[in-house]
């Protein structure tokens, strides 16, 4: 694993700039698994692409499954380079940005018995307006 000093939360500016480009994919290839009380998110990130994560309301275990990849996490000051089969918790509220250096499958692990992909979205992520009041209410 190589690591890369980064600045805190340059996560949100990365998104905020692919978001401006004509050539941002809004939507990517997505798998949803579900098992007792766990529902896995596995994403197909071609490489040279990048893919920024909405925050989850909890700690998530994350998994490369497959491929070669560069994670940032808005919580941290560095930028991991790692490679399949590769695991880690990340905290709640926390943005991840990951580029796939080769052809890479990413997977969220989430704790739950819903199955109704709507209210996995309302219970398992925080949207950007709610963590700003979260940060507000911190401030």
């Amino acid at each position: 694993m190589t690591l890369k000093i980064i600045k805190k939360d340059d996560v949100t500016q990365l998104q905020e700039y692919i978001e401006k480009s004509p050539n941002a994919v809004k939507e990517i290839d997505t798998t949803h698994n579900f098992t007792d009380g766990q529902y896995i998110r596995q994403v197909f990130i071609p490489a040279g692409m990048v893919v920024i994560g909405k925050r989850h309301r909890r700690k998530t275990l994350n998994v490369v499954l497959k491929g070669k990849c560069r994670i940032r996490n808005s919580d941290e000051a560095i930028e991991h380079v790692v490679e399949a089969p590769y695991m880690y918790e990340s905290n709640a509220n926390v943005k991840k940005a990951v580029f796939a250096i080769t052809d890479t499958v990413f997977a969220n692990i989430h704790v739950t018995d819903e199955k109704d992909l709507d209210k996995i979205e309302t219970k398992c992520i925080i949207t950007e307006d709610e963590y700003a009041k979260l940060i507000e209410m911190k401030e």
